[in-house]
C-alpha cells in the first residue's frame, strides 16, 4: 500500500451532494491535507437536477431556501442578484439550469485549492485495512476517510416482452435528447405521475407534442404547487414519537388551518427524527400506505408549472390514470394492461418512459462499487436494506444524500443535504 497516492479525503460522485461537501472541505480551518474528488467526468456539481439545459425546468424550492451554505442563508439570493438580478426575490422558483450554474461558480476557486485534486475515473471496488484502499478504472489509491456521494439511480427497468430500443422505450427519463427524438404525433405513455412526470411534460409540451400522453402510477396523485406566495410554515411543538402519532396530529392540524401547507412545512424540520422514532414495522406502513400521498405534498412544484401541467390536463393532452400495471407486451406498439378499482384495462401507446422514480436494487445491480459494498460490508446497510447509514465509524466511511434515504428518510433536497454536511464538518474537523 506504501506505493499508492494517499489522501487524507476521498469523495465519490461528481453531483450536487459531492460540490456541496467539496465547498465545505475548502471552507474548513485548518483545511484538510488532500482530498481527491473521484468521478468520471470533468464536470462536478450538477448532478441530473441541474443539468437540465432548459429554463423552464424550475427550482422546486424557493431561492431563499436554496443557499449552498447552511450559516449563510442569502448565499444563493445575493449571487441570483449579483447575475439575474431580475430573479433576485426570496421567493422565486429560478430555473434549474441558473441554480447549477450557482454551484459551478462557487466551485471554481475551490477546485483551484492546492490540496484539492480531481480524478476522472469510476471507483470499482473498495477495501479496508490501516486506510481505505480504492480501485479506479484509472488507478488505486489510498484515503483515511470516504465520502460516498454518488446520488441517485436511474429506475428498476419493466420487464416487455419483445423489448425495443431508444427511443421508443426510454428508461433514463432524465436523458433528454431522447425525448427530442419522439415523433411529435406519437403517443406517449409515462409510468409515474411524479416530479419526472412533470419534467417530462413540460418538455414534451415545449417541443411542440401533438400526441396524447398518459401518465400511469397506482394512485394517479401528482405533484401539489406551493402557495403563492409561499404560506410560512406552522411551528410543531412536539416531534411525533410514532407513524399513529403523526398521522393524527397532520390530521388535526391540516382542519385548524386553511393552508395545509404550512402544516407540512412546519413539520419538515422534523421528519428525520419523526423517522429514526419509528419501528420497522412502522416505517414499512408509511412506505406502503402514506408515501405516495407525503411525496405529492412535501415535494412540491412551482406555481407557474402547476398551471402549465392543468392547462395540458384541461385541453385532454395529458390524462393522469390510477392503474396497477399487470403487463407490458411490444409489437409494434406498447400494450399496457392495467387494473383499477377491480376492472382491467389497457392502454395503447407509440412510446414507453419509465419515471418510476430511482431505485436502490437497481442502484446496486447498475453500480459494482454500490454492489460490492453491500455484500462485503453488510454492517453499512441500513435496517430497511433502502440505503447505507450515514456514517460507519469502523472505516471512517460517510454516506451523503439519497444514499442514505433508509435511515434518515428524507435526505434528497438541497436544504436536507447541506444540513447533513454541515453537521459532518462541525463534528468530525
Amino acid at each position: 500500500m506504501s506505493d499508492l497516492k494517499e489522501y487524507d479525503i476521498a469523495i465519490i460522485g461528481g453531483g450536487f451532494s459531492a460540490a456541496c461537501l467539496l465547498l465545505h472541505l475548502s471552507q474548513c480551518s485548518p483545511n484538510p491535507s488532500s482530498v481527491v474528488v473521484i468521478h468520471p467526468s470533468d464536470e462536478i456539481g450538477r448532478g441530473i437536477a441541474y443539468s437540465t439545459p432548459y429554463g423552464y425546468h424550475l427550482l422546486n424550492v424557493p431561492a431563499k431556501n436554496m443557499s449552498l451554505f447552511e450559516d449563510k442563508p442569502n448565499h444563493f439570493l445575493e449571487w441570483l442578484g449579483s447575475h439575474h438580478p431580475s430573479l433576485q426575490q426570496p421567493n422565486t422558483f429560478a430555473p434549474r439550469r441558473i441554480y447549477g450554474d450557482y454551484i459551478t461558480h462557487n466551485l471554481i476557486q475551490s477546485l483551484s485549492l492546492p490540496f484539492i485534486h480531481q480524478l476522472n475515473a469510476t471507483v470499482v471496488k473498495i477495501r479496508h485495512q490501516r486506510a481505505s484502499l480504492i480501485e479506479t478504472t484509472n488507478g488505486n489509491l489510498i484515503a483515511r476517510k470516504v465520502f460516498f456521494a454518488m446520488g441517485n439511480a436511474l429506475p428498476c427497468p419493466f420487464p416487455i416482452s419483445n423489448m425495443p430500443g431508444e427511443p421508443l422505450y426510454i428508461n433514463n427519463p432524465w436523458q433528454f435528447s431522447l425525448l427530442e427524438q419522439i415523433d411529435p404525433q406519437m403517443n406517449v405513455a409515462i409510468i409515474g405521475s411524479g416530479l419526472t412526470m412533470v419534467d417530462i411534460v413540460l418538455k414534451l409540451v415545449h417541443q411542440q407534442h401533438q400526441g396524447k400522453i398518459v401518465a400511469l402510477s397506482r394512485h394517479g396523485y401528482q405533484p401539489q404547487p406551493h402557495s403563492s406566495p409561499p404560506s410560512n410554515p406552522l411551528h410543531w411543538l412536539d416531534t411525533p414519537q410514532s407513524l399513529k402519532q403523526l398521522v393524527r396530529q397532520v390530521n388535526q392540524l391540516r382542519h385548524q388551518h386553511s393552508d395545509w401547507r404550512k402544516v407540512i412545512d412546519g413539520l419538515r424540520p422534523l421528519t428525520q427524527s419523526c423517522w429514526l422514532h419509528f419501528t420497522p414495522q412502522e416505517k414499512n406502513r408509511f412506505l406502503r400506505h402514506c408515501r405516495s400521498l407525503w411525496d405529492i405534498h412535501r415535494h412540491r412544484i412551482a406555481p407557474s408549472i402547476a398551471s402549465t401541467i392543468q392547462q395540458v390536463q384541461k385541453s385532454a393532452q395529458l390524462v393522469i390514470q390510477p392503474a396497477r400495471i399487470r403487463a407490458i407486451n411490444y409489437n409494434d406498439r406498447f400494450n399496457i394492461s392495467y387494473r383499477h378499482k377491480g376492472k382491467e384495462s389497457t392502454c395503447m401507446s407509440d412510446i414507453f418512459i419509465n419515471a418510476t422514480g430511482p431505485s436502490f436494487a437497481q442502484q446496486r445491480r447498475a453500480s459494482q462499487l454500490i454492489n460490492q459494498i453491500a455484500q462485503d460490508y453488510p454492517q453499512c446497510l441500513d435496517d430497511m436494506q433502502l440505503g447505507f447509514v450515514r456514517y460507519y465509524q469502523p472505516h471512517q466511511w460517510y454516506f451523503i444524500g439519497p444514499l442514505t434515504k433508509g435511515e434518515v428518510f428524507e435526505n434528497i433536497a438541497v436544504p436536507d443535504i447541506r444540513k447533513q454536511i454541515n453537521n459532518m464538518i462541525n463534528s468530525d474537523f
